[in-house]
């Protein structure tokens, strides 16, 4: 299923717009499972950047291919595709819920390190698949699959932030910002109350994870 949102960017209770934020000052993007683009056209209408893509949607690749620099076609669990990437080295790779629909994601981050500017960054999103409202329905004996969100029927891999943290430092990076996000209706009523979701814990409430991290040196 493509999942091809309209992105808000005043809107920071969004993994796009944190993903987005967080690429602000990088010139050269790979964006990986881009999709139609939704995210990159932003950084490049918005921001200028230059964006590269990895997608596995040869309709949906052909749509990015319009904007983006290039779209290689392709499963990224296929590493070689970095190699096909013209414009590396990159100031950043975006991995935007993607890890979570791959067996190996651990080798793709790897490899995404050797792709990196000397000064560049990878940008993961993750859900929580430990939120407040799951723990209850496991507690429940319930443990249903769904089209899209956390429990999405094409999620290979589980995380919790522990785990998140864990294999982006197994994978070689140094993690150098994290945030995350809450449901979206829990997300509108803190803005009308005022309430910074950041005073609740995001192991319970937050839905999904965003890190940014720098390659440390270590294999």
């Amino acid at each position: 299923m493509q999942y091809n949102p309209i992105i808000d960017i005043t809107n920071d209770n969004s993994s796009h717009t944190l993903l987005i934020r967080l690429t602000r000052g990088a010139k050269n993007v790979l964006d990986v499972g881009c999709a139609s683009g939704y995210l990159g056209n932003v950084l490049i209408h918005q921001f200028g950047c230059r964006v590269s893509g990895i997608e596995a949607d040869p309709a949906a690749a052909a749509i990015a291919r319009q904007t983006y620099q290039e779209v290689i076609d392709g499963n990224v669990e296929d590493v070689s595709l970095f190699e096909r990437l013209k414009h590396s080295p990159f100031d950043a790779i975006i991995f935007g819920d993607v890890l979570e629909h791959l067996r190996r994601p651990e080798q793709v981050l790897s490899t995404a390190r050797h792709f990196l500017r000397p000064d560049g960054y990878v940008l993961v999103s993750l859900p929580n698949v430990v939120t407040l409202r799951l723990r209850i329905r496991f507690l429940r004996g319930q443990f249903e699959y769904t089209d899209q969100g956390i429990m999405d029927r094409t999620h290979l891999r589980f995380y919790t932030l522990k785990s998140a943290r864990e294999m982006i430092r197994e994978c070689g990076y140094t993690i150098d910002d994290f945030d995350f996000v809450v449901g979206p209706r829990f997300g509108r009523r803190l803005r009308q109350l005022h309430i910074p979701r950041h005073l609740f814990p995001a192991t319970l409430l937050g839905t999904q994870f965003i890190f940014k991290a720098h390659p440390s040196g270590e294999e």
